[in-house]
């Protein structure tokens, strides 16, 4: 009969089963029909309410840990702005945690985030062309700027977008183009950014230990001592000891063993602008040190180290 079609319809629908003890009477089966609709719906509601709880919760803790590093981002005062995750940021990731500098990644992939996140650094997932992204990443704070994907185009907009925010920062950008390199580095230079080209790089190591292997043997190594022998650049502070004073009067090669390899001059405006810099390498002995000063030296890190927190200086 057609009530007996509908009745184990709703059977085999809810996969109640054929079992041995069943309503024998329409009425029977009308109410065991309404009770198995009605325990297939609350089945339904529950496992919804559950999800949706569960669902929630992780969406909470996700905003949760974003909340949280955008807090200690927020926190972050002369840190450094890395664009893009890969192997090369990857390295220069560890290079500044091992000397205790702060820094935020920027990476519009997700799997490469999640990576950088791995690798416990504070990352923020989203495109660092977009102004927002970089105020969000405290560009304003920031003391450096390394622009290093993939693209050139992408790394040129991310620069222009960085320099109509905070033109003063230092930035260095990565060119990626092997034809016309030369007009592509000219592009970023324009714009104020220092530059480096993996493959520019490569071909001079190449050349040089060609050309003199003795020499690329034992400039190359360094980075593989196991003292870490460092060119670090260090800034002479107003009323330092070291202020007014000749290079052969200081003690920073008999006490804290470090080579001064250039001086690097820096000029000012009336609005404390910096209109030009001034670079001399092997400087003498009678060199005046003053506090426009930078010394690019050349020494073990600890000694470096030590050397920056007696100055008090970064």
């Amino acid at each position: 009969s057609l009530f007996n079609a509908f009745w184990w319809s709703i059977v085999t629908a809810t996969t109640v089963g054929y079992g041995d003890i069943v309503p024998i009477t329409q009425t029977g089966k009308i109410i065991a029909s309404f009770l198995m609709i009605f325990g297939i719906v609350s089945i339904a509601m529950l496992t919804s309410i559950i999800t949706s709880a569960f669902t929630r919760r992780i969406i909470e803790s996700k905003l949760d840990k974003e909340a949280l590093v955008q807090k200690k981002i927020d926190e972050l005062v002369n840190h450094y702005i890395i664009c893009g995750f890969g192997k090369i940021t990857s390295l220069v990731a560890q290079q500044l945690r091992s000397n205790n500098l702060s820094f935020v990644i920027i990476e519009k992939d997700r799997d490469k985030a999640n990576e950088a996140i791995k690798e416990g650094y504070l990352t923020i997932n989203a495109d660092a062309a977009d102004e927002k992204v970089l105020l969000q990443a405290g560009i304003m704070r920031a003391k450096g700027l390394a622009i290093l994907t993939n693209s050139d185009a992408e790394n040129l907009y991310i620069l222009i977008s960085a320099k109509e925010l905070n033109k003063e920062i230092f930035s260095i950008a990565r060119v990626n183009a092997r034809e016309n390199e030369e007009e592509a580095i000219k592009r970023f230079k324009r714009l104020g950014a220092t530059t480096i080209s993996p493959y520019h790089t490569s071909a001079t190591r190449v050349a040089r230990m060609i050309l003199a292997p003795n020499a690329a043997d034992a400039l190359f190594s360094i980075a593989g001592a196991k003292e870490a022998i460092e060119i670090d650049e260090i800034r002479i502070p107003k009323n330092s000891p070291y202020d007014g004073k000749m290079i052969k009067q200081t003690n920073m090669r008999s006490f804290y063993n470090l080579m001064i390899i250039a001086l690097v001059e820096e000029f000012f405006n009336k609005n404390e602008q910096k209109i030009e810099k001034k670079l001399k390498f092997n400087p003498s002995g009678d060199d005046i040190i003053s506090s426009s000063t930078i010394l690019i030296c050349v020494g073990l890190t600890q000694d470096l180290q030590r050397f920056k927190k007696d100055l008090g200086s970064s």
